[in-house]
């Protein structure tokens, strides 16, 4: 699952996993508050990773992270916080809350398999 309010950053993410791992479903929300609203649901197929966008309105990225690992039924999924700005501190936090990794958003598709290759 991809949660990040960036439409043109879900696009170029879903064509790049899309072509890197190729019996993949990925469900993408534009903010956290979807997010949640779809995992508080009964019937729903947990995901075996997720990605969070650092810097999202309604509910930060860090937000949604201690949600997700306060959750008894979400707290053993991966999840990777990635920021297109460096945040030194927001990344001690990230590790502290159990985030798997904290990456910077890659510019280019290189960057982008370097990163899903380290993960998949």
């Amino acid at each position: 699952m991809l949660v990040d309010d960036d439409a043109e950053d879900r696009e170029i993410f879903s064509e790049i996993v899309g072509s890197f791992v190729m019996d993949i479903k990925l469900l993408m929300f534009d903010d956290g508050e979807a997010f949640l609203n779809k995992l508080s649901r009964t019937n729903v197929l947990y995901p075996d990773l997720i990605f969070i966008d650092l810097q999202m309105p309604k509910i930060s990225g860090l937000h949604l992270l201690k949600e997700l690992k306060e959750n008894n039924k979400l707290k053993n999924i991966p999840i990777i916080i990635y920021t297109s700005s460096e945040c030194p501190k927001a990344e001690r936090k990230a590790y502290e809350l159990g985030a798997e990794k904290f990456v910077q958003k890659p510019s280019d598709v290189s960057g982008w398999n370097k990163i899903l290759n380290d993960t998949f």
